[in-house]
């Protein structure tokens, strides 16, 4: 435990300059847990009363003292200082534990601020246990799963950092009792590729599930998801979407389908272009865009034709972004506009 001149020294924070900083840390190299959970108690209880130099170079103190502790026994003792720091300070609390030894059971010390009504503390321990934690961890999450959370964003996040695609079971026994931002969050996390690109089908086939949710952001969501992962087997419940009742669930079934890209996808995005609905529309001439090969113009020059100006001009756009990129074969594009029954397409021509 630190002498009382060494509490007093360390409470004034008066560092003169870097070299009285490292010697400080040099002389007190061997201080004994006890003696460093004291020295952190000080930073949690006085930081906010220090200048931003000051604090900063009292932070590094604490930080090269702890830079060469593993022991996980003081663990407990950084997770109890938690309650009365402020969010500098949970930051410097969590560099340090994610440098000690892993032990399920301060893992599991930590697990209720994940939970916990303040922002701060939660994303405290989600800085700590993303990195830290394992197989022990999941399983306390799944046993909460169900429960009511202030929020569950943060548990998520570790959950996919921890478990990457083997989360998706629990993600799914979560959704019932999630909020909207969430569900949203869940039907993203099954298309980020950092966590599920090992497990595309059972991602895909967790999507797939929610295309039928009664969220519509979820549904807007999950067809996104099924269109990043180019999923060939969800184009027939992707097209039902279009038929939505919410027109941003219906735009978002047209981009996925764009995303998928496969000859049977663009073949749908030419039959949904005929829907008489100039939002569908005008959603089928960015997908046919964003496409952009050879097999996208027959469409884009039929959408040339229509009686509704800005969907002409949509198209007349689309069909000159794809000239100027050279994607496509402008010799066929303009016999195709030269074929056409629509006076005023054969005369963009000339």
């Amino acid at each position: 435990m630190p002498s009382r001149n060494h509490a007093a020294v360390f409470k004034k924070a008066a560092w003169s300059s870097p070299e009285e900083l490292d010697g400080y840390v040099r002389a007190n190299q061997d201080i004994s847990d006890s003696g460093l959970r004291q020295l952190f108690e000080v930073m949690v209880q006085r930081g906010a009363r220090l200048t931003h130099g000051q604090r900063g170079a009292t932070e590094k103190v604490l930080r090269d003292l702890a830079a060469t502790r593993t022991d996980a026994a003081l663990a407990s003792d950084l997770i109890a200082l938690a309650s009365q720091a402020d969010e500098r300070a949970l930051r410097l609390l969590a560099e340090v534990l994610v440098g000690l030894r892993k032990d399920a059971r301060w893992h599991l010390q930590l697990f209720p601020l994940l939970a916990d009504a303040d922002p701060h503390k939660r994303a405290f321990a989600d800085r700590v246990l993303s990195r830290v934690g394992g197989k022990t961890l999941l399983a306390r999450i799944d046993e909460t799963a169900t429960e009511a959370w202030p929020s569950r964003l943060e548990a998520m996040h570790t959950l996919v950092e921890v478990a990457g695609h083997y989360a998706i079971p629990v993600l799914m026994k979560m959704l019932p009792a999630c909020t909207r931002e969430e569900r949203t969050r869940i039907a993203q996390l099954l298309a980020d590729e950092r966590y599920m690109k090992a497990a595309r089908t059972e991602a895909c086939q967790a999507l797939r599930g929610l295309l039928s949710h009664e969220d519509p952001r979820v549904r807007g969501r999950a067809a996104g998801g099924l269109g990043h992962w180019q999923d060939e087997s969800a184009i027939g419940p992707i097209t039902e979407l279009v038929w939505d009742e919410n027109r941003w669930v219906a735009r978002a079934a047209v981009a996925a389908l764009a995303g998928i890209a496969s000859p049977e996808a663009i073949e749908t995005i030419g039959n949904v272009s005929r829907i008489d609905n100039i939002e569908i529309q005008t959603a089928c001439v960015d997908g046919l865009v964003a496409i952009g090969t050879d097999a996208v113009v027959s469409d884009l020059v039929r959408l040339l034709e229509s009686e509704i100006l800005a969907l002409r001009n949509k198209a007349g756009e689309g069909l000159s972004t794809l000239g100027r990129s050279g994607k496509v074969d402008l010799a066929r594009m303009l016999v195709l506009m030269m074929n056409s029954s629509d006076v005023q397409v054969r005369r963009a021509v000339i």
